[in-house]
């Protein structure tokens, strides 16, 4: 605690002038001489304590009224936060959130605007010498810090506008710190984050605050959120079946995102996904066919329903696909395409007049009119049944696989190697050994990647080859496949720029059973994808995040402009000079699609999206932030509390107040002071709330316990006992009866509770036996009767295996024939019931008195009557007079529930002994 006039403190010693007045005031006794005064030495004797004690009472309200007064002079403050120094003017420094979360919609105003207004609110209420630091800030602060006054201030913050970047409140506080450290000592330091408080905002540990600095920040309530989170092309996109692969998370619960394909403006696709909680889902959807088949190319975006942060609810994707390069088959047999041949099974695969299977478009050509064709126009040149080749034509190909293109060997039926050798000179894998086999040789995986990926569905060991060359391959080639025996049956690798794959066997039926295998057609297209350059057999995607540079690169062999033009997603346009066959646009801020657009029409279009890597998307609350928590309404009072403390002179006003009425009170005479006394411990009185009474008020509360199926044998007998209870007795009883369970709330407010039963109850759980033990413990008594009226049965071994484990301490004994319970109210000689059949009443002694009683002759059966009034049952053997002892025995049970053991005094020892004797 500290004081805004610490001057005023030098005061306090005023607070015993009371005690040096009361001491200077005293004057010494004076002898005086008097007649006997014994009485008065007596009562003086036992007036000066009190009067001593009203008087120190009095000096003590005094120097407390004095000190009251003196500290609420001196202005108390309560320090809000130990860190806010004491001193002479404020350093407050304003970081304002502008990443894109703080965007999200929060009681119906963005969080943003929730923020900024939190921080104007502050600027309002400062002081002419106070300096403030205002920044903007999201990934990193906007512009340095530096100090203004409260209108600079409010200035800044009134221009800033949420950004779509991500954030970084460590980086900020840094420089907060930086900053406040540099600033004079002797003034207040204070750091107020204006940001949503989530998790995010610290991608890194944030540094301690400058010495001094009281550091708040805001907080928001939780808020559930959905986000797309990246769109790509799927696995096994190609040209022919594009493909995009959506992520989606949420945070908070499960939610069900609706997903829309665009392709330009035009829906393409919808679909619907699941998201579970705290997780991910993902969706493949298909593309329609490219515009342009020669240059397969996509742009649009993957949106989904806007939820409380809008901006994360479409990605926007750029995918371009190398257009599927046509093959050109040279066949050397004129038996090619005859059934079981290898152009029979190469007609089916490359789709004759229906689609293709492998992806890929094929022209047949004899290999003899090789030189009619423009080999440019073809990516791959497959020879399926290679044998001795025309002239010029193996030379025709090496140099077709340097310049990039791609070749597939396959060897004829009747090859030799002698046949191949042209061919074996520049192919990754030379024709070896011709061998032949009838039995079956297999194949099996030798390197793993999305060419072989799946392959383990099929039966590869039941693939047979009765013919195949032995494959040696060259330096740096690979094998794929292999047979059983681990001999090489598939080599690719590089020629140049391009590349060769070369198969060991003849691919019809006279050499084997592939052509016949469900395994043909990812075998050609495995064939065929290792034929093309890496870098060309799989889609790209020109995709960035806000705030990255987009660069569009010209190759060696594209003509390069000297210009060109980007427009962005709001439509504008940049012009941008080409260097080094590059162009580049420094930022992209905002998410969408950027084309790069070339004089003579040609387009390059960028995705750019938010960098859902920071997690800016999940607006969870960070679990303990570096600074004190507050709502953005409540943050102006909280600021002022942590930098100015609270003002606490009202505290010792009251204090003073409180020891003025003292003193009024202690200085009445002494018959009004009493009188004072009692209207202040009944003023007291009235305004602490009054404990709940046991019963309802001060009536009698019949109290039946619902346990097992027969636990109401006479539903109108309590109600006949309890009236009569009223009628004979001036026991107040309160009307009908009230029927509960062991894990009733109101059992601990029933002293008296009652359970019958004819048939043994359920067992009693643990806890059900804790309440009971808990209700003795408070004073309360079981009656518990066994309505049979007859040998003992189930009910009774129940009672009896019960009792020991609520009370195991004591057991059930009958009760000696002087117990209190026989002269409650009515003197009775003995137990009574409706039958007579046992000797005793018996029960549980515990804690001094009789905790449990427990009855077999049927007693409250006695009260028992039909719909005319009649008694329901007959009492044997005794008849009439014998249902009144029963109703007796009741009445006394009902009243030792609620008097003890008060009849077992002393004082009514002699008057009950006379009744006894001369009662019937």
């Amino acid at each position: 605690m500290s004081f805004a006039f610490p001057a005023a403190l030098w005061a306090l010693p005023a607070a015993g002038l009371p005690v040096l007045v009361h001491l200077l005031s005293r004057r010494a006794a004076r002898a005086r001489t008097f007649s006997d005064l014994t009485l008065l030495a007596a009562v003086e004797a036992r007036s000066r304590p009190r009067s001593r004690l009203r008087e120190a009472l009095l000096l003590a309200a005094r120097c407390l009224l004095l000190a009251a007064l003196v500290l609420a002079a001196a202005g108390p403050t309560a320090r809000g936060s130990s860190a806010a120094a004491a001193g002479e003017g404020l350093d407050l420094v304003l970081l304002l959130d502008a990443s894109y979360s703080m965007r999200a919609l929060d009681a119906g105003a963005a969080r943003f605007e929730r923020a900024r207004a939190a921080g104007l609110s502050i600027l309002k209420r400062l002081s002419a010498g106070d300096r403030v630091a205002a920044g903007v800030f999201d990934e990193s602060l906007r512009d340095p810090l530096a100090w203004t006054d409260a209108e600079g201030a409010g200035r800044a913050l009134a221009r800033a506008t949420a950004g779509l970047r991500g954030t970084d409140a460590a980086a900020a506080l840094a420089a907060a710190r930086g900053l406040l450290e540099r600033s004079a000592r002797g003034r207040r330091r204070a750091v107020v984050v204006l940001g949503d408080g989530a998790a995010h905002m610290l991608p890194a540990p944030a540094p301690a605050p400058a010495e001094g600095t009281a550091v708040l920040g805001l907080r928001f309530p939780p808020l559930a959120n959905a986000w797309l989170m990246e769109v790509r092309p799927a696995s096994g996109s190609s040209a022919r079946e594009p493909r995009l692969e959506v992520r989606a998370c949420a945070a908070g619960p499960a939610a069900a995102a609706a997903l829309d394909l665009w392709v330009g403006e035009r829906r393409a696709a919808s679909t619907t996904l699941a998201v579970p909680a705290g997780g991910e889902a993902r969706a493949v959807l298909a593309l329609p066919p490219s515009a342009d088949p020669r240059r397969p190319a996509w742009a649009g975006r993957v949106c989904t329903r806007a939820d409380a942060l809008p901006d994360d609810d479409q990605v926007f994707y750029a995918v371009r696909h190398r257009a599927a390069p046509r093959v050109l088959v040279l066949r050397c047999d004129a038996s090619f395409e005859r059934a079981g041949r290898s152009g029979w099974f190469l007609r089916g695969l490359f789709g004759g007049a229906e689609r293709s299977l492998a992806g890929r478009d094929a022209d047949f050509l004899e290999a003899s009119r090789w030189s009619e064709a423009d080999l440019v126009r073809y990516g791959t040149i497959l020879l399926p049944d290679a044998e001795r080749l025309p002239p010029g034509l193996a030379r025709a190909l090496e140099g077709f696989a340097a310049r990039g293109g791609g070749v597939w060997v396959v060897p004829g039926p009747r090859a030799t190697p002698e046949d191949l050798a042209e061919l074996s000179a520049w192919l990754p894998a030379r024709f070896g050994v011709l061998e032949e086999s009838a039995s079956p040789r297999g194949l099996k995986i030798l390197r793993s990647g999305p060419e072989t990926s799946g392959w383990d569905e099929f039966e590869l060991s039941r693939v047979a080859f009765a013919r195949r060359f032995r494959l040696e391959p060259a330096p740096g080639a690979a094998a794929w496949l292999a047979d059983s025996g681990g001999a090489a049956m598939l080599v690719a690798g590089s020629v140049g720029r391009g590349r060769a794959a070369v198969w060991a066997a003849p691919l019809g039926v006279d050499g084997g059973n592939l052509g016949l295998k469900p395994l043909f057609v990812p075998w050609a297209k495995a064939c065929l994808s290792l034929t093309l350059p890496p870098d060309e057999s799989e889609a790209s995607s020109r995709s960035a995040r806000v705030g990255a540079s987009l660069v569009r690169t010209w190759r060696a062999d594209e003509p390069a402009p000297d210009r060109v033009s980007v427009r962005g997603p709001d439509g504008r346009r940049t012009s941008l000079p080409v260097r080094g066959r590059r162009a580049q646009l420094p930022s992209a801020d905002r998410p969408g699609l950027y084309e790069f657009e070339e004089p003579g029409g040609q387009r390059s279009v960028f995705a750019v999206n938010l960098d859902s890597s920071r997690g800016e998307s999940d607006l969870a609350a960070a679990p303990a932030p570096p600074w004190i928590s507050v709502e953005p309404d409540a943050l102006e009072e909280a600021f002022f509390v942590a930098a100015y403390g609270r003002d606490r002179r009202g505290l010792f006003l009251g204090l003073a107040a409180l020891a003025l009425a003292l003193e009024m009170l202690l200085s009445l005479p002494r018959a009004r002071s009493s009188a004072s006394v009692l209207v202040l411990l009944l003023s007291i009185h009235m305004v602490i709330p009054g404990r709940a009474l046991a019963q309802q008020g001060d009536r009698f509360v019949w109290t039946q316990l619902e346990l097992g199926r027969t636990w109401d044998p006479y539903p109108d007998a309590p109600e006949q006992a309890a009236a009569r209870l009223a009628e004979v007795t001036s026991a107040r009883v309160a009307p009908g009866r009230r029927v509960l369970t062991l894990d009733d709330q109101a059992l601990f407010a029933s002293p008296f509770l009652y359970l019958a039963g004819r048939e043994e109850p359920p067992e009693l759980t643990d806890a059900e036996l804790r309440r009971l033990r808990q209700f003795f413990s408070g004073g309360g008594l079981l009656w518990v009767e066994d309505s049979t009226g007859g040998p003992p049965g189930s009910f009774d071994r129940w009672v009896r295996r019960t009792l020991p484990r609520i009370l195991p301490e004591t057991e059930l004994r009958p009760l000696p024939s002087d117990h209190v319970l026989y002269r409650a109210f009515f003197l009775l000689r003995g137990p009574a019931g409706r039958v007579r059949v046992h000797a005793a009443v018996e029960g549980v002694a515990w804690g001094g008195r009789a905790a449990v009683l427990y009855t077999r002759d049927d007693a409250l059966g006695a009260w028992a009557k039909d719909a005319l009034g009649r008694s329901l049952k007959a009492c044997v053997p005794g008849g009439e007079p014998q249902r009144e002892q029963a109703k007796r025995l009741t009445l006394n049970l009902l009243m030792y529930s609620m008097t003890g053991s008060y009849k077992a005094d002393a004082v009514h020892q002699s008057a009950i002994l006379d009744k006894l004797r001369n009662g019937p």
